[in-house]
């Protein structure tokens, strides 16, 4: 049975037990990477002198112990991480405030946390969510940025406005499906809604004998359903994603579509898939980044 710590700022300092243990852990393996380089040009050393130079057993059983030792300790570290990982959904599920589960869940700070609030980024998609503290990101560095720059964007782009950008890019596939997923949802509930139902006006300070006709009525709960944030969000996606496309030279189009087919990072692979030059995908992927970012406003 899982031992839940009585309150949230407990939970959090449990927590962050598990990444200072991934911390150590890493700091441990770095050393025994520097350890086996040591080793190997050590014996490099003593192979190439000639024989009667010396003998390598002594310096190389010290540093073999040492690996040992180390190796033995991480496994023991990794043993303490996996069950503290174990515990980690259980704890996160046990916290009663959204915020602070939202936290913890996401490794959102406080400061992502109150842009994604202002700017109703917070969804209970975990792909849209992640994509809100991206957003947030971008919101947090142009603020900076305009503030240190008197109100100017600094003419390189952002590392975060670049990340996002291409996120856009590599989902956006996904994110029309989606969309247009949700648009035939708001016309099934337009068909389909109860057309018999009529809202009384008297609980909006009305009259009660206007009452609201059945298409009135199916067309407000149809434009409230395309009115949540996350769909108005996945609008925004797939809206400047065509504004893009639209602007693009053919041979940029069709890297953007091998973008879609094959993955983005591999601009070897992408240029046979068009065929042309590594130097002409890389170009035409930053001409796509830079002409989403000035649509998405975050670049100038």
């Amino acid at each position: 049975m899982v031992m839940v710590p009585s309150n949230n700022q407990d939970k959090i300092k449990y927590l962050k037990r598990y990444i200072t243990l991934d911390r150590e852990i890493d700091r441990k393996l770095e050393e025994v990477a520097r350890l086996r380089s040591k080793l190997t040009r050590v014996t490099e050393v003593f192979t190439a002198e000639p024989k009667g130079g010396g003998s390598i057993r002594g310096k190389t059983e010290g540093i073999i112990a040492k690996i040992v030792d180390l190796e033995r300790e991480i496994d023991a570290d990794i043993d303490r991480l996996i069950s503290i990982r174990d515990n980690i959904k259980a704890i996160i599920e046990s916290v009663e405030d959204d915020r602070e589960r939202l936290l913890l869940q996401y490794r959102v700070s406080r400061a992502q946390l109150a842009v994604m609030n202002k700017k109703g980024l917070i969804q209970n998609d975990a792909d849209l969510t992640r994509t809100g503290v991206l957003v947030a990101d971008v919101y947090r560095k142009i603020g900076e940025r305009k503030k240190k720059g008197g109100g100017e964007v600094m003419a390189r782009m952002p590392a975060e406005v670049w990340r996002f950008c291409v996120e856009q890019v590599k989902l956006y596939p996904l994110y029309e499906a989606q969309y247009f997923e949700e648009l035939k949802n708001a016309e099934t509930m337009y068909l389909h809604s109860d057309g018999d139902k009529t809202i009384d006006p008297t609980k909006a300070g009305g009259k009660a004998s206007s009452p609201i006709s059945p298409i009135e009525i199916r067309y407000q709960a149809m434009e409230s359903y395309i009115e949540q944030p996350y769909i108005k969000y996945l609008a925004k996606c797939v809206a400047r994603m065509k504004d893009v496309m639209r602007g693009l030279e053919p041979d940029e189009l069709e890297v953007l579509r091998a973008v879609w087919e094959i993955g983005w990072r591999d601009n070897e692979a992408l240029a046979r898939q068009v065929s042309t030059s590594k130097t002409t995908v890389a170009r035409n992927k930053r001409t796509i980044v830079k002409r989403l970012a000035v649509r998405w406003g975050l670049w100038q």
